[in-house]
């Protein structure tokens, strides 16, 4: 009989991170374990248990009769929440920390230490994590990154796809980005679409043949999408600057691209970073946090360095070599082994 895995966190639709995660960890364990999702995102999908809907019972009983719960939460009371229940219950409980954001107070660290320990394993994505948060529980560090199941991945919109196809017949080299939703991290844009609007605005004054495609998943964000689309207007940039205002396969647009941007002020182990690695892709992302060898720097919240590093990276000739040694067996045997270990 397979074991029993409960996995929870937000399942895409939207898509983000940690979602794609989630969608791809399913996808790949499917044949080893009998998987069930319990859903935290804003969007309900059918036969699948969300958070939201705050069904008690039935969150007790999913909890209660798998033989192994692995969290991915994004918020801290929801992480403490699925800890404590899943170890009150008796379950084997493994926790994945995604992000770990800067600046919280000496007592929520300590909390985080404390709760965090309670898993039977603690996985971090970055070993960056370890210099913030002391653990006393068994703790491995493993990126979140997981191949894509290009099968399931829908075709780009023919607007999106013929606008980048007729930029690359002119010569252009195309970068991209995206956001799950267009929100502030210390009263900054965390995702940057500032720093690339003001990125293309130089290259289009030094007559540099470098567009950008910007894709936000949810409109929902603290930011209003259509400030910066006004904005994009007014500097005459829609020629070079495609805002792209609902979810896409964003896998398939870094097929079509040349750069592949993470300007974020906060962050984890982007799975964005990984990916474009893993095809191939030149990859440019903030120093915030310690990134993938074979990703170009530049400087956190900096235009004029990410334009810098837009422009060497387009300069160059060779892209990178990527990951693409690494299938979904290795993945898949990794978690395998973690699952299996927790008798």
């Amino acid at each position: 009989m397979k074991k029993k895995v409960l996995i929870i966190g937000p399942v895409p639709p939207p898509a983000g991170g940690v979602s794609i995660h989630i969608n791809r960890l399913a996808h790949i364990l499917k044949p080893y374990f009998e998987i069930r999702l319990i859903d935290e995102s804003r969007i309900p999908k059918p036969g699948i248990l969300n958070i939201r809907k705050f069904n008690v019972f039935g969150y007790l009983r999913a909890i209660g009769s798998s033989h192994i719960v692995h969290i991915h939460s994004g918020t801290r009371s929801l992480k403490y929440l699925h800890i404590i229940v899943s170890r009150l219950l008796g379950r084997k409980t493994i926790l994945t920390i995604h992000s770990l954001k800067k600046g919280s107070s000496a007592f929520k660290t300590r909390l985080d230490g404390w709760i965090y320990s309670l898993p039977h394993l603690t996985i971090m994505v970055t070993g960056d994590f370890s210099d913030r948060i002391r653990l006393t529980n068994q703790t491995l560090v493993k990126e979140a990154f997981l191949p894509p199941v290009f099968e399931g991945e829908p075709a780009l919109p023919e607007a999106m796809a013929a606008w980048v196809n007729e930029k690359k017949k002119l010569g252009y080299q195309v970068a991209v980005a995206n956001a799950w939703r267009l929100d502030t991290f210390k009263g900054e844009d965390l995702y940057g679409l500032d720093l690339c609007i003001d990125a293309v605005q130089r290259f289009k004054k030094e007559g540099k043949r470098i567009c950008l495609v910007y894709v936000v998943s949810d409109l929902g964000g603290q930011l209003d999408i259509e400030t910066y689309q006004k904005q994009i207007e007014e500097l005459d940039l829609t020629d070079v600057f495609y805002l792209q205002k609902s979810q896409i396969s964003f896998v398939n647009l870094v097929q079509l691209s040349d750069i592949v941007l993470r300007p974020t002020n906060t962050d984890g182990d982007a799975l964005t970073v990984r990916e474009a690695l893993f095809l191939g892709k030149s990859v440019i992302a903030s120093d915030v946090v310690q990134r993938p060898v074979g990703t170009a720097l530049f400087k956190t919240r900096d235009a004029a360095s990410l334009a810098e590093a837009i422009k060497d990276q387009a300069a160059l000739t060779t892209k990178q070599a990527g990951l693409n040694g690494h299938g979904q067996t290795d993945y898949g045997k990794f978690y395998q082994e973690i699952y299996s270990k927790l008798n």
